[in-house]
């Protein structure tokens, strides 16, 4: 858990590890080693994203020639990967787990009301009552007797477990190599000898190759600053202004959400309502007024929506529109259509369909300790997701917790200015850190920059809603030898729209440590609503 302590007896951290093993032997020429991915969060599951995204990412990074049986001189192309994803300290699988609540039902109670009660910003009782809930659970998180793991799973001990995972990584690759090697009794003296050095575990040396989205560029990045001679790959995707996020303030994320807003407006009115349904014949200024008066409407008064065989009543608000906002603006190209039917849904006085979107996502009850189920499921990872996320982002940024409510609200001032459609969602996530009183054990003081043995690739897309694309250039100038790619889509990071270009450069990179050329953009595959 402690990664500095001198003490034997020192409280462990046991990581969960998967592994979508590459196609070939670690014996086999064409192997090209170990992929870590992280999706960022901070706070998000590395193991779910090895289930449900391992085979898309290995199937970017490995040769797209059918892995036959190995020919003599296979080419630099021929390389096929593990992918190999983590769950960080105190997340989903790892344990100790990361919990402040000591009941599941008031969790899940808590998590209810985060997900249903008004936004900050939507009424001076709703920004009071969040503010509120905010220290409330800053309070209860960081209390004397809380969970230890919280002052020890910021970013920087994660960086160690990453070092750690790879040497762990490199000893089996060793032992898997002696096992093949040994079963195969063919295999000339020779033969054995040179795949014993190909596999051959470099203890304290092994390298990096890594995939890391959104705050896994962070940790990516930070890697890279106090690692720089274990760098081998490093793909940095969605990328956080490293320096700014580290100060505790959030203050260049939101700077392009809105106007991924201007493209919906502006592509729903190009395609016409055959294709979105918002489109209708109006012009983009009347199609935006529509959408404003229907909010207006709804912070007033609650959209009232009967029951239906599927699920209970319902009231649709300001704030549960706001929210459909931004999970649309992080998968434009897929939720872009949806989004149409629910503006054109709300305002012609309906709203079946975002009751049913709210119904479809609620969190299953927990069984509570006394039940004869136990705890087999509780509490869901999902649950415990905004506990995770505050205590990472509080713990890296600089201590706040000592400053005042008008600081915060200064802050807040600031994301307003920068997007109407997110800042009320982006404050919220970073509020409790007001409130935030523990400090972490060891926390690297930077600076984020270095001369990695191989040179880094940032990628981002033309506009994303919380990772902009100018932070990519930004952070490629403190690392010496770096390219950026730019994914000509709007989402947040490049798994929110496929891209045979953006493919090729990963790949090659991956195989060859080739950069891309300087201001190579590459378009996506499809945008939304088919244009």
């Amino acid at each position: 858990m402690d990664w500095n302590s001198t003490n034997k007896a020192e409280e462990k951290v046991a990581l969960a590890i998967i592994k979508l093993p590459a196609v070939v032997s670690v014996t086999d020429p064409r192997y090209g080693g170990a992929i870590l991915i992280n999706p960022g969060g901070p706070g998000a599951s590395g193991v779910n994203m090895v289930l449900e995204q391992g085979r898309r990412l290995q199937k970017i990074v490995d040769s797209q020639n059918t892995p036959l049986p190995v020919q003599a001189s296979p080419t630099a192309d021929d390389k096929y990967y593990d992918i190999i994803g983590f769950d960080p300290r105190g997340i989903n699988n790892t344990t100790p787990q990361y919990e402040c609540f000591t009941d599941p039902h008031s969790r899940q109670r808590w998590s209810l009301d985060n997900e249903f009660l008004d936004l900050l910003g939507s009424s001076t009782v709703a920004t009071e009552q969040a503010w509120g809930r905010a220290m409330a659970l800053g309070a209860t998180c960081t209390r004397k007797d809380g969970p230890k793991i919280g002052r020890f799973m910021n970013t920087t001990p994660t960086v160690a477990d990453i070092v750690e995972i790879i040497e762990r990584l490199g000893e089996w690759r060793e032992n898997t190599a002696e096992a093949i090697i040994a079963s195969k009794v063919t295999l000339s003296e020779a033969q054995k000898q040179g795949n014993r050095d190909a596999a051959r575990w470099k203890e304290d040396e092994e390298l990096l190759q890594y995939w890391g989205f959104s705050y896994g560029a962070v940790l990516g990045a930070t890697f890279a600053a106090m690692y720089p001679h274990r760098v081998k790959r490093l793909v940095l995707d969605g990328v956080c202004d490293s320096h700014i996020m580290y100060s505790g303030y959030s203050t260049a994320n939101v700077l392009d959400t809105d106007k991924i807003m201007e493209k919906f407006f502006e592509i729903c009115h190009q395609v016409g309502p055959e294709k979105c349904s918002f489109g209708s014949d109006n012009t983009v200024e009347e199609m935006r007024g529509t959408l404003d008066k229907t909010l207006a409407s709804l912070n007033e008064t609650p959209l009232v929506v009967p029951g239906s065989d599927t699920r209970g009543p319902d009231i649709i608000t300001y704030s549960d529109v706001m929210r459909i906002i931004k999970e649309s603006v992080y998968e434009a190209l897929e939720k872009f259509p949806l989004l149409a039917d629910v503006f054109t849904d709300v305002s012609h006085g309906n709203g079946s369909i975002l009751a049913d979107l709210k119904s479809a996502d609620k969190i299953p009850i927990c069984p509570s300790d006394n039940s004869e189920d136990g705890f087999k499921t509780c509490p869901p990872y999902k649950e415990r997701f905004l506990e995770t996320l505050a205590s990472i982002s509080c713990t890296d940024g600089e201590d706040r917790s000592g400053l005042t409510k008008q600081d915060f609200f200064d802050y807040y001032g600031v994301l307003k200015n920068q997007s109407r459609w997110m800042a009320d969602i982006w404050a919220s996530f970073t509020m409790p850190c007001w409130g935030w009183k523990n400090r972490p054990k060891w926390r690297y003081e930077g600076p984020i920059a270095g001369s990695p043995a191989h040179p880094i690739l940032w990628i981002g897309n033309t506009l994303d809603p919380a990772t902009p694309l100018r932070n990519a250039y930004k952070m490629a100038l403190r690392f010496s030898g770096s390219a950026v790619l730019e994914q000509e889509t709007a989402g947040h990071c490049t798994y929110s729209s496929d891209s045979k270009c953006t493919a090729e450069n990963v790949r090659r990179y991956f195989h060859t440590g080739m950069l891309p050329s300087v201001g190579i953009r590459c378009r996506a595959d499809k945008t939304p609503f088919g244009v």
